[in-house]
């Protein structure tokens, strides 16, 4: 009997003592699972994509144990880029840089924009940033496309997260420290200057959606610690009214005209629904057809496309005269349906305004999450093809075609971009040139 204890006993002694995972080890066992679970499976890589992100991942393994957090970060940021598909992405969910730049910005078409800032760097507003470490931003803005999957255009606002970052800036070899970036800026006064702005804690650091951080309303979290928002003198444009709202309608008589905006097809928004909110319209506008529509979904970054396709399908069919279809970078994955939806049933009385829309008329979407088990970190893969020009019938895993949103092209047909210089004076180009239109018609 006193045998068989000491053998139980020793059997379970390894488990008991039994070491934390390495570092190394740890990072190496994210490697395999980013390689299976992610790469092999992920249906947007090419052949040569997808042998360039194993290249990637065989190179990291040399690496396993050295890499900083920040670097980790990166490289599956890179990983999931090298896609070229915007909805393959990493997130930073159990790890992020702890500081931040103490200041906000906008990448107009035009400019690097200050946007918003802390009390101490108030100097800053409105500045515009013309070099980052010494390096012009195209050199940044390269940089951010090897970190975001889509076009350029997207990449600039879907990778702020990096530039705004000297962490991560650092980390991928573009910035000297890992706690202060160095800007060269023209101030609104026109004088070019060169400053050093340090980091501080994140949570001092407003967030929000890309219509938040271009409106002039300021958070709580804003107001508490005195910053500043670079158009608050300025006039609200109807665009960036009523920021905490995800979606909403006007009238606008003077145009006789209804504008409907769309910045997210998600289907909550303080106690409302959009699903509701879609019902409702589709059948006001069945019953009564209004002369023009103003279909903004210059910031609508994604969501459920199936909440409002029977809205835009209703506009498009419905509307009498024009419907004007308002465009940006920001106009991604389910804003994109939206806007191909209604320029397809509208046909000839549809009208796109604005700048080009934030993606390739052929993306994957529709994906799966892949936690990595030991940073936390996931990834994420897609699993629906979508080709709003061809259609992808036959194809594997086709998914867009069902919502009959084909179009030869989505390029704005007036273009009416907001530039820095149009934001900081509280300008509208698109309603602006859509008045123009209607004037001239």
């Amino acid at each position: 009997m006193l045998h068989r204890f000491l053998a139980c006993a020793v059997l379970a002694l390894p488990l008991a003592v039994q070491a934390e995972p390495s570092l190394k080890d740890q990072q190496l066992a994210d490697l395999a699972v980013a390689r299976t679970d992610f790469v092999l499976r992920s249906q947007a890589y090419s052949m040569p994509a997808r042998l360039k992100a194993l290249a990637l991942l065989d190179q990291a393994k040399a690496r396993a144990g050295e890499l900083s957090p920040a670097q980790f970060a990166a490289l599956m940021a890179r990983l999931a880029a090298i896609s070229g598909n915007g909805h393959e992405t990493f997130m930073t969910i159990a790890w992020s840089p702890a500081q931040r730049l103490p200041l906000r910005t906008v990448w107009f078409e035009d400019a690097l924009l200050v946007t918003r800032t802390a009390p101490e760097q108030a100097e800053l507003l409105g500045a515009r940033i013309t070099a980052v470490e010494g390096k012009p931003l195209r050199a940044l803005s390269t940089l951010l496309a090897q970190h975001s999957g889509g076009p350029e255009r997207y990449a600039r606002w879907n990778a702020a997260w990096l530039y705004e970052n000297p962490e991560m800036l650092h980390a991928l070899g573009f910035a000297a420290a890992p706690d202060r970036l160095r800007l060269r800026l023209t101030l609104r006064d026109g004088r070019q200057v060169e400053r050093t702005v340090a980091t501080v804690d994140r949570k001092l650091v407003p967030g929000g959606m890309v219509n938040v951080m271009q409106s002039k309303s300021l958070s709580a979290l804003e107001q508490e610690h005195g910053w500043r928002v670079a158009n608050a003198d300025a006039p609200e444009p109807l665009y960036l009214q009523e920021p905490d709202q995800w979606f909403r309608a006007r009238e606008l008589p003077e145009l006789d005209a209804l504008y409907l905006q769309f910045r997210a097809n998600y289907d909550r928004d303080n106690g409302k629904t959009l699903s509701a909110f879609a019902e409702q319209w589709a059948k006001a506008i069945a019953a009564k057809p209004p002369r023009r529509i103003i279909l903004d979904e210059r910031f609508n970054t994604g969501g459920n496309s199936d909440l409002t396709m029977e809205l835009m399908r209703v506009i498009g069919q419905q509307v009498r005269e024009k419907v004007y279809i308002l465009t940006s970078q920001y106009t991604f994955s389910a804003g994109i349906v939206s806007s191909a939806l209604v320029k397809r049933h509208a046909g000839a009385k549809a009208v796109v305004v604005g700048s080009p829309v934030g993606d390739y008329l052929r993306w994957w979407s529709e994906g799966v999450d892949v936690k990595l088990p030991n940073s936390g970190q996931y990834l994420r893969y897609s699993t629906g093809l979508w080709d709003l020009q061809k259609g992808c019938a036959g194809e594997s895993h086709c998914y867009g075609d069902k919502f009959d949103a084909r179009v030869a092209d989505l390029s704005p047909q007036l273009k009416a971009p907001v530039r820095a210089s149009d934001w900081l004076a509280g300008r509208d180009p698109a309603l602006e040139a859509i008045t123009a239109d209607i004037q001239k018609r």
